[in-house]
């Protein structure tokens, strides 16, 4: 059995096209665009250029201290990405079009391509960084002066990638680093 159906489409005065009309955005998710960009060891000093264009003074200063004694640091871009930025990926992009062992995902553990994660509201997404690493990988984490380790045993690098969408097209984000390590486990959900 087959079902048709027809729609009036809208004619706008200014233009005189025709258009669809445009779905209604569900409140209650997000649209996330995720890239991961990968810095050789010889561009590594243009990432100070990076942070000179972003916003770092929307965390306070205690959460900003916190994570830079980790080796994190997180801000946002107004506007555009840095040049620096674009310009990596696209390099990469490059690489992983020509290169077979890069557009298999082999030559590196993150690949730079493009995602976007349709988000519900505070449900987890996983963004992953790194996958299953072949070597045991010790993490070490300072807070209040103290510093704590843990070694972790075929270890996979990742985000859980949260979002709270406001209604007006933006979104409060939230990125908790996550190790997920040992033998893979099958589990249904």
């Amino acid at each position: 059995m087959w079902a048709g159906g027809c729609a009036r489409w809208k004619k706008t005065e200014e233009s005189g096209t025709n258009f669809l009309p445009r779905p209604k955005q569900n409140l209650d998710s997000v649209l996330v665009e995720t890239v991961l960009v990968r810095f050789p060891l010889r561009k590594v000093e243009k990432l100070q250029e990076i942070w000179s264009s972003t916003d770092e003074s929307i965390f306070d200063i205690e959460l900003r201290e916190r994570l830079a004694l980790n080796g994190l640091r997180a801000g946002r871009f107004i506007g555009d990405l840095p040049s620096i930025i674009r310009e990596q990926i696209e390099e990469t992009s490059a690489q992983q079009n020509t290169d077979a062992l890069e557009h298999a995902g082999l030559a590196a553990d993150v690949d730079n391509r493009m995602r976007q994660l349709q988000c519900r509201s505070g449900r987890r997404k996983d963004l992953l960084v790194r996958r299953e690493l072949n070597e045991p990988l010790t993490v070490l984490t300072s807070l209040d002066g103290s510093v704590t380790g843990e070694t972790f045993i075929d270890p996979a690098v990742l985000f859980d990638l949260r979002a709270i969408p406001h209604g007006d097209g933006l979104a409060t984000i939230e990125l908790i680093p996550e190790v997920q390590y040992g033998a893979h486990r099958q589990s249904f959900v």
